[in-house]
């Protein structure tokens, strides 16, 4: 198996300036917990910063089987996460990373989603009036995760995907991604936000289309029924 140290400084500086110094939290670290669920990824637009990721995407948990992480240990009082369909970037890896093999968003896609999901509860902490699908208990739990803890989930859940072989193994990409996201640029995004909080809302007329669609069934006409009826396209479909 590939050694699993952190990732050094030099390296870490040439793949981007985003990628923090290694020491925060360790991807050796991680422990494996367990995924389920079946998850849409549909692509909106392309991405306007040449430090981001692909662009503008819709996360979708497939109907009556929507992705869960359970993690090892609780993070606080988070001991499962469900997210609900938002807007996404499809994790914040930058464009020089993608370069590298086990770097492009979706080959982890299911902990971009989670890690975008808890930062999206973090930045609407201050909602009253939940969206559909919001379970208020877990959205509590998640709002007083630790930062630390955002990135804790990150490796928890690439390393539950390499060891079910849901993904291959990579010497840089999980420590290099871990790491990434354990710095100052997510740390800052890591607030009560309103701003940030409504961009990542869902319109309810989108909702309604994307929900009408999925309701059908989720074999590959379900697919084929967001692509006609909303536009949208699909980028990936991935089950558990």
């Amino acid at each position: 198996m590939p050694p699993r140290a952190c990732i050094p400084f030099f390296l870490m500086a040439f793949l981007s300036a985003n990628l923090s110094a290694c020491g925060f939290v360790n991807y050796s670290d991680s422990k494996p917990g367990t995924l389920s669920g079946s998850i849409f990824v549909m692509w909106l637009e392309p991405g306007f910063d040449s430090n981001s990721g692909d662009g503008k995407f819709l996360f979708v948990p497939a109907p009556n089987d929507p992705l869960v992480f359970v993690p090892a240990e609780p993070y606080g009082a988070v001991t499962r996460i469900t997210p609900q369909m938002m807007y996404t970037d499809g994790g914040s890896i930058p464009r020089i990373a993608q370069a590298f093999r086990g770097f492009n968003p979706w080959g982890y896609a299911p902990a971009y989603m989670l890690h975008d999901w808890i930062f999206v509860v973090k930045n609407c902490a201050g909602l009253t009036d939940y969206p559909p699908g919001w379970d208020p208990q877990e959205i509590r739990a998640i709002s007083a995760m630790e930062f630390r803890q955002s990135a804790t989930l990150m490796g928890d859940v690439i390393r539950t995907m390499e060891d079910s072989a849901q993904v291959g193994s990579s010497e840089i990409a999980p420590a290099a991604i871990t790491s990434a996201v354990s710095g100052s640029i997510s740390r800052a995004k890591w607030k009560e936000d309103p701003a940030s909080c409504q961009a990542r809302l869902i319109p309810d007329d989108l909702r309604d289309d994307v929900n009408a669609a999925l309701g059908f069934t989720l074999a590959d006409t379900a697919a084929e029924s967001i692509a006609r009826d909303t536009g949208l396209r699909i980028v990936t479909q991935i089950s558990f």
